[in-house]
């Protein structure tokens, strides 16, 4: 069981946070940092449920990171990657239904993060959900070290594919 997990913040992050506040922008960076934040719990309470060893909690710019010590068994991995997503789709659905009633922007705002959220997460790239959890699909049968390097492979595919997607759009 964990006896303490590190919180690394990156200078970067409080350097996103003034800029949001200068531009006016605030409250949507807090409200995506809030909706990551319960996403990467999720990922902590199932590594409590599994024992799983919490290396520590990164906060970025581009979001936060749970870093586990060790890898885990690959059928707990599975159900602690999909911890996150699952909580930005609960959000997601929840705040949908709630703004079918009550018309607000930052509602919109919350469930399109949130919808954002739960795609990107489970995209099969690594180091996201989807890729870990590919991964551990595929390791199943193949091994630790080919579901690497598989998904790996199909990681920088997946890049490729969506840089080129970014420049032709």
């Amino acid at each position: 069981m964990n006896s303490g997990i590190k919180l690394k913040l990156s200078r970067q992050t409080v350097l996103l946070f003034f800029v949001a506040a200068l531009t006016g922008i605030l409250k949507r960076v807090i409200m995506i940092y809030i909706c990551v934040l319960f996403h990467e719990l999720a990922h902590l309470c199932m590594c409590y449920k599994y024992s799983a060893q919490v290396e520590y909690i990164g906060v970025y710019p581009y979001g936060m990171e749970l870093r586990l010590k060790e890898m885990t068994e690959p059928r707990k991995q599975i159900f602690i990657s999909l911890a996150g997503p699952m909580v930005n789709l609960l959000f997601f659905v929840c705040g949908f239904f709630v703004s079918l009633f009550i018309r607000n922007t930052y509602l919109s705002f919350f469930v399109s993060a949130n919808l954002i959220l739960f795609v990107f997460n489970m995209m099969p790239c690594i180091p996201l959900d989807g890729g870990e959890i590919l991964r551990s699909f595929v390791s199943g049968g193949f091994g630790i070290l080919y579901s690497y390097t598989f998904v790996k492979k199909l990681s920088k595919a997946i890049s490729v594919i969506m840089l080129v997607m970014g420049i032709v759009l």
